[in-house]
């Protein structure tokens, strides 16, 4: 399988390429990133996604949720299997996404680890035992380089427990500077970060 890596100098990119060089059926033909000398790839590495000349079967997003457009367009017009594991879509973004998927393959996931969907299980049970009797709160922590807050992760987890609730709940990004009691209905995210 051929790979094209967009966003292959960041941590996750990087992360890929050793993952993938150890694969026998698995290749990284090319990737795109903004920063395209910061590491000696053992692949071409473009600025964009029109500079690409390899052919691909799949391309795999670490990058950022404004690149979407070109990366549709991309997949769309090459007929190119997307992995967009990216966070920070807005509701516009993921319709996008939703209309794209008619055409050809997308798995979107904000994050991929078998940990956290096992946790997605776990939490939306807890939450149809628990909820009458216990207020919901998630509480994250990250690194300083972090963009989105909250997190994609922290979102899917939310998401998770309020579909099994039927969607009742309300979001509530920081209880900072707020005196009142929590609502009911409200499912409460608290961030806080640490050095890198």
């Amino acid at each position: 399988m051929k790979v094209l890596l967009h966003g292959c100098n960041g941590r996750m990119g990087q992360t890929l390429t050793k993952i993938i060089s150890t694969l026998d059926d698995i290749e990284v033909v090319c990737g795109v990133d903004k920063d395209t000398t910061r590491f000696a790839n053992s692949y071409p590495v473009y600025s964009n996604l029109d500079e690409v000349k390899e052919d691909v079967d799949v391309l795999i997003d670490f990058s950022n949720h404004t690149c979407l457009d070109s990366i549709l367009e991309y997949g769309k017009k090459n007929k190119v299997a997307l992995v967009i594991c990216t966070t920070g879509f807005s509701q516009e973004e993921k319709n996008k996404m939703y209309e794209a998927s008619k055409n050809i393959p997308i798995l979107n996931s904000a994050n991929m680890s078998v940990g956290v969907n096992l946790i997605l299980s776990l939490v939306s049970q807890a939450a149809k035992v628990l909820y009458e009797n216990f207020d919901i709160e998630i509480i994250e922590k990250h690194h300083n380089q972090k963009l989105d807050s909250p997190s994609g992760t922290a979102l899917m987890i939310a998401d998770a427990i309020n579909k099994s609730l039927e969607n009742i709940l309300n979001y509530n990004y920081g209880r900072h500077s707020k005196t009142q009691r929590r609502e009911k209905m409200s499912l409460e995210f608290t961030l806080f970060v640490v050095e890198a």
